[in-house]
């Protein structure tokens, strides 16, 4: 797996967006907010054939958190995932759908990012990567536009 991190580690209620697309088969890949280590953080993403709230709290996880929607894998085509976080209320979109509403008080604060996870031995040649993204937006709820600072990577 891979997480990687931008943004101020204190950041609570924001709007998080991505477009993403698959490039190879079984290939997991989403949002990540609410960082604030390798072992605490949330993630919306396709996940095996679900779309999936997930969380990572004190290194153990919980899959799902209140969401699972079975979605068969799309490849080759620009899928978006959106997370508004404001509280401890988590509204789930993808392609612009709301799926879902999670209420959970575990994860207050921390950085924003992507996740993305292809299996070993995966055969990488034709592709940059198993995964694309584009179009990364973070927002302050009801603010402007918070700036993407250097990447860290997990």
């Amino acid at each position: 797996p891979l997480v990687t991190l931008t943004g101020d580690p204190t950041l609570t209620d924001v709007a998080v967006s991505v477009k993403g697309m698959g490039l190879v088969a079984d290939a997991d890949w989403g949002i990540v907010f609410r960082c604030s280590g390798i072992g605490d953080f949330y993630s919306w993403q396709f996940v095996n054939g679900y779309l999936r709230m997930i969380s990572y709290v004190g290194g153990s996880r919980t899959e799902p958190l209140g969401i699972s929607i079975t979605y068969a894998e799309e490849l080759n085509a620009w899928q978006e995932f959106t997370v508004i976080v404001k509280g401890n209320v988590i509204y789930a979109f993808f392609n612009g759908e709301i799926q879902g509403v999670v209420v959970d008080d575990a994860l207050t604060e921390g950085q924003v990012g992507l996740f993305g996870w292809v299996n070993g031995g995966t055969d990488l040649s034709n592709v940059a990567g198993g995964i694309a993204f584009d179009d990364f937006v973070v927002s302050k709820v009801g603010g402007a536009p918070v700036g993407v600072e250097q990447w860290s990577l997990y």
